[in-house]
């Protein structure tokens, strides 16, 4: 048999068409299959086949183990598929390796074949690869999980992980519109993640007049945020003045809720406070427009 496989492999190497033509005659020859000692031959068949048989098994049983442990630690569904899929392909590509070898057949070749294809296809896919490698990161280091509230540097608005794929991550806005995400993109921008903890803080900035008391605007504040049902009120509000303007003064009036109601606490907040205000008869600040008459008759705007 080996003999045959050297002949028909230098019949294929040969530049000399006449002696292919001969030595794939030889080969087509019912004498030439009668020559094989087929028992001889046998032997390392059935073994070949026991092994891949039991191989075959051997890998449903680790895959099997595998996805039963990446279960019970509650990995990302499409991180295990993968992880699992991965693994098969490695463990049958050692086990086709040994039944080939076993047959008597060179496994170099396949391999450094194999090796090739892989590198052509890397280097064909190196975006793909590099959004993959982010994705498997953030599974493993979980600096966000489906369902957290996350805003996202140069990004207006708030988000909700809706799902976190292999190569992309999709968000979800507030009028629900899926934003779709390289997963290396994510991993290089600055986040803040609203659900690391149990309440976050919700604010509102509003710009008083500077005549008006600054501790009856807190105390005035303050009884308008205890309406508000989004916010924990076991936490204390942060409410003071945080700048001095030349035509007012900027207070932040800060609460504390969950994740889920942040949006809807901030802008009840600055509601709320409006309102209460208004009923106070606390002035809020504006900046003044000055006219000025040119000697032309032109008028000229100036703010202050």
């Amino acid at each position: 048999m080996k003999y045959g496989l050297n002949l028909l492999g230098a019949a294929l190497n040969t530049a000399n068409l006449e002696e292919e033509a001969e030595k794939i005659e030889e080969i087509t020859k019912p004498s030439f299959w009668a020559n094989i000692d087929w028992h001889r031959l046998a032997k390392p068949l059935a073994l070949g086949l026991v092994i891949f048989i039991v191989g075959f098994y051997l890998i449903r049983l680790v895959t099997h183990l595998l996805a039963k442990i990446m279960k019970q630690q509650g990995v990302n569904k499409a991180l295990s598929h993968f992880l699992l899929v991965g693994v098969k392909g490695v463990l049958y590509f050692f086990l086709v390796t040994i039944v080939a070898g076993n047959l008597g057949l060179k496994t170099t070749s396949l391999v450094a074949l194999i090796g090739t294809f892989g590198i052509a296809i890397g280097l064909a896919l190196q975006g793909n690869l590099a959004d993959l490698a982010s994705g498997i990161l953030l599974v493993v280091l979980k600096p966000y999980q489906v369902g957290d509230f996350v805003s996202i540097r140069d990004l207006d608005g708030l988000y909700r992980v809706f799902e976190i794929r292999l190569f992309q991550t999709v968000l979800l806005d507030a009028r629900g519109f899926h934003h779709i995400f390289p997963n290396k993109t994510m991993m290089s921008s600055v986040l803040a993640n609203l659900s690391q903890e149990p309440l976050v803080g919700a604010q509102a900035r509003l710009t008083v007049d500077l005549d008006e008391d600054i501790d009856r605007v807190i105390e005035v504040a303050s009884r308008a945020m205890d309406g508000l049902d989004c916010l924990n009120h076991s936490r204390d509000y942060g409410i003071f003045l945080d700048e001095v303007l030349d035509y007012g003064m900027v207070f932040v009036f800060r609460g504390f809720s969950r994740d889920v109601d942040y949006a809807g606490a901030c802008s009840d907040i600055a509601v709320a406070v409006k309102k209460a205000f208004d009923r106070e008869g606390i002035r809020l600040a504006h900046k003044i427009v000055r006219i000025e008459e040119r000697k032309d008759g032109e008028k000229s705007g100036e703010r202050e």
